[in-house]
């Protein structure tokens, strides 16, 4: 996947390969991500997912990707190398790692009845020099 820059702290890559990573499209990464380590396909649409920080939870993705994805395609399941998104299909639907993470503890903490960890990347948003805003 090519690179097409770096600026403040983005970095912005093309697909062009349909088999590489189809449709064609752009990824922007800013700063350090949240990444899924590790899944398994429980029944149906429950998954046990575990993170590259160590928290663990097992949710229901049907609300998710219930309208995209059928229960005869779940197998499909993996986990993209690069963004650490779980994706399916060949990368045809996938769920971005953060927003996977945001979903999970909140599955979590409301099936255990506790608050929800604030789950936030693991960085801080670069500030701008004062007339680069």
């Amino acid at each position: 996947m090519p690179e097409i820059c770096r600026f403040y702290g983005f970095i912005i890559r093309m697909f062009l390969i349909d088999k590489e990573h189809p449709p064609r499209h752009i990824h922007i990464k800013y700063g350090v991500r949240m990444k899924l380590a590790t899944f398994e396909q429980r029944d149906g649409f429950r998954f046990a997912l575990t993170f590259d920080n160590g928290d663990r939870a097992t949710v229901d993705l049907e609300p998710l990707i219930g309208d995209h994805i059928s229960v005869d395609e779940l197998g499909s399941a993996e986990i993209d190398p690069d963004w650490g998104c779980l994706q399916f299909q060949g990368g045809m639907v996938d769920i971005e790692p953060t927003t996977l993470y945001r979903y999970a503890m909140h599955s979590r903490a409301e099936s255990t009845g506790r608050a929800p960890a604030a789950a936030q990347p693991a960085h801080q948003a670069e500030r701008l020099p004062a007339g680069r805003r």
